[in-house]
């Protein structure tokens, strides 16, 4: 909130910087100066209204975030997701390539297909209340993009195969959030890893030229 407001007092103090340049060069009479000062006043109360009632609803989508983490997500998500790593063996939810069985070779298909569908639902669901912005997306990003991205990737060709029975828009929402969570990872990999190939440099010997 600390920046709107210093926003807005700038504004102010700006509006009445241009009404004393317009008092002075204009010669505006009493009621005039006072019609201005009126309608900057108007203006900031305005806009400190507008910045109040969204921050307002930004704690109240962070506490419902919060509520849904500690709620359906430990409640619902954790449980299916160790459903999950028991049928595939594996230790966390980051599903590297070539390490996991497939599922048209998994000895218990219709079992792991069940709980893959319980998991995407879960997402899907997440994802719709995310685009409705109704949940914070950097705390669910937080949470769970790493996890999500990585199981979206595994259990994609079970996706592929949804949408050539039912339709495109299976599974639609989670897969456009995928997409999007992508970018964001890739973008501070990318950071980290500068970052990473700077202090390997730094650490080296300094750079000489074979003359110098």
């Amino acid at each position: 909130m600390q920046r709107p407001l210093y926003f807005i007092i700038g504004g102010v103090a700006l509006g009445f910087g241009v009404i004393r340049w317009a008092y002075v060069h204009f010669a505006l009479n009493k009621a005039e100066v006072i019609n201005c000062l009126g309608f900057l006043l108007l203006l900031a109360s305005a806009m400190l209204l507008y910045y109040q009632i969204k921050s307002g609803l930004a704690f109240e989508r962070r506490r419902a975030t919060t509520d849904f983490i500690y709620g359906p997500v430990i409640a619902t998500l954790l449980p299916l997701e160790k459903d999950l790593r028991g049928l595939t063996g594996q230790r966390t939810m980051i599903f590297e390539q070539g390490t996991v069985v497939g599922f048209s070779e998994h000895p218990d298909f219709s079992r792991l297909e069940r709980v893959v569908i319980d998991v995407l639902n879960f997402y899907e669901r997440m994802a719709i209340s995310l685009r409705s912005a109704a949940l914070d997306e950097h705390m669910l990003y937080d949470d769970r993009g790493a996890v999500l991205i990585s199981f979206h990737d595994w259990a994609k060709p079970l996706i592929e195969d949804f949408r050539k029975r039912y339709g495109p828009r299976f599974y639609a929402n989670v897969s456009a959030l995928v997409v999007q969570w992508r970018r964001r990872y890739d973008k501070a990999a990318g950071r980290h890893k500068r970052h990473e190939m700077r202090s390997i440099d730094s650490a080296a010997l300094p750079k000489r030229d074979l003359f110098s």
